[in-house]
């Protein structure tokens, strides 16, 4: 329907180049018939109702009309699978607004909707690794995030400034999902995480974490988890009012808010806290700044509970599951394993990963006192049980860690249960195995993903079969990584 694009404009110009058959009012080009399964006739642009769509072996048609038509009834197809009828542009080639949609029936012997993807592979890793690259996904003004909802064939993409895009069948959607006022004004604010419930299919619910706007003469506005709910009539289109507030933290600064959110296997919210700039509260376990929360969202009640295997250590508030952290900007779980990855930006020495093995929660990673493995504040309490990262590196070979995601895809064999990661700064790609207790199978992976120095790196993401994504907000563009 539209064309991809990452500013308002050139989306828009997609999407009328697109309706420009249909202007007139009045009805559509009326039925179109292709025992191959063409699709049906488009529907008038101004009143009109959509002409109906028949199709043969393929997929039913499609019936479209703007916002004071009727959507034109998509017919049943053959053995293919149905077909959505959708609003499209008014008189002068506007946007779309509230019209009907027309439901395409599924063929005979066929479904109504698309074949969802398979599911990430736990098999384990077969093959030689070939060689990789970095394929055009989608052009997006600075993303970073890409998630797909369970079972779900589309992407999301997070746009720092608000807005979260839908890419179906290789296009941006020319209407974001959801748009936000967020606070962006510096480059560690904005939009800066989704999560899908595991039950989105059927509750429509998903998860943002974001800045809120200032208020009077605050640094940085708030940092809010709220949840938000898909319009139950436009499948790529959220409900604009939040459902409710989860969390809201006051911010210090504008530095370190982190961002991700993810959901594990018994349906736990992970949520990673930056320290908020201020370096104390990375160790003050009365603070939510500086760690890593897991919480049960509870969507039949109108709060959170905290889940019974938290660590709910004396002295910590009880949503704290990690402890010690600078600016986890992203982390990641194992889609077989639940394991915790966590990527925690450094100040002046060291990047690093911390991995955490599915229960072993209540770790202290301690910064302030420790970055990486180095001691950082001579002066500052230490217990003796920090936590040492899994992998880290020194700065002269990088300035902010990039994680990170679990391979868990099928396209790639031999890079199953990989954790892949990059750097801000130089573009560099990693990956290591957990095999339980240490990093085993490190690869440098560089020349062959960013050959051409793609830089400003920053996020990864799986789509609903565990393939992976790169983001870089200096080419406004998605990859995905493919073998050769």
């Amino acid at each position: 329907m539209v064309r991809s694009g990452w500013n308002g404009r050139a989306i828009r110009a997609g999407l009328v180049l697109w309706v420009g058959v249909a202007v007139a009012s009045g009805c559509g080009d009326g039925e179109t018939t292709d025992p191959n399964g063409a699709t049906g006739g488009v529907g008038g642009a101004t009143s009109g109702t959509g002409g109906r769509g028949t199709a043969g072996a393929g997929e039913g048609g499609i019936g479209a009309t703007d916002a004071s038509g009727s959507g034109g009834a998509g017919d049943s197809g053959g053995p293919g699978a149905g077909r959505v009828g959708a609003g499209t542009a008014g008189s002068g080639g506007g946007l779309p607004t509230a019209g009907s949609v027309g439901l395409g029936g599924a063929g005979q012997g066929g479904t109504s909707v698309t074949t969802p993807p398979e599911p990430p592979s736990c098999d384990a890793p077969t093959g030689k690794l070939p060689k990789l690259k970095l394929t055009g996904f989608a052009d997006v003004p600075d993303p970073v995030q890409a998630v797909a909802p369970p079972g779900d064939p589309r992407m999301f993409v997070v746009s720092r400034g608000g807005w979260i895009y839908v890419v179906e069948n290789g296009t941006v959607q020319s209407e974001p999902f959801l748009a936000l006022e967020v606070d962006s004004h510096y480059s560690e604010l904005g939009l800066l995480g989704l999560a899908f419930h595991p039950d989105y299919a059927e509750n429509g619910l998903f998860y943002v974490h974001h800045i809120a706007p200032r208020v009077d003469d605050q640094d940085t506005g708030d940092l809010l988890v709220e949840e938000y709910e898909r319009d139950p009539l436009a499948p790529n289109r959220a409900l604009p009012k939040p459902r409710r507030e989860l969390l809201r933290i006051p911010q210090p600064t504008h530095k370190h808010k982190a961002g991700t959110m993810a959901f594990d296997s018994e349906g736990l919210l992970y949520i990673a806290i930056g320290n908020g700039g201020e370096q104390p509260a990375s160790h003050d376990t009365t603070l939510l700044r500086g760690k890593v929360l897991r919480i049960a969202p509870s969507p039949e009640s109108d709060t959170y509970t905290i889940p019974r295997t938290n660590p709910l250590k004396d002295g910590w508030a009880p949503e704290i599951l990690e402890s010690g952290l600078r600016n986890p900007w992203r982390i990641a779980l194992d889609a077989c394993t639940d394991d915790l990855y966590i990527a925690d930006v450094g100040n002046g020495t060291n990047e690093e990963v911390n991995v955490v093995r599915a229960g072993d929660h209540g770790n202290d990673f301690g910064f302030k006192a420790y970055e990486g493995s180095t001691r950082l504040c001579n002066s500052c309490e230490v217990s003796g049980d920090e936590v040492m990262p899994t992998v880290e590196y020194p700065h002269d070979q990088g300035c902010a860690i990039i994680g990170g995601v679990v391979y868990r895809g099928h396209a790639i064999p031999a890079l199953r249960g990989m954790y892949l990661y990059s750097d801000l700064c130089t573009g560099a790609f990693h990956a290591f195995r957990f095999d339980g207790s240490k990093a085993t199978d490190q690869l440098d992976l560089t020349k062959d993903l960013n050959p051409n120095a793609i830089d400003k790196i920053s996020s990864f993401g799986t789509d609903a079969s565990g393939e992976v994504y790169v983001m870089s907000l200096s080419k406004h563009r998605v990859y995905r990584i493919d073998p050769e």
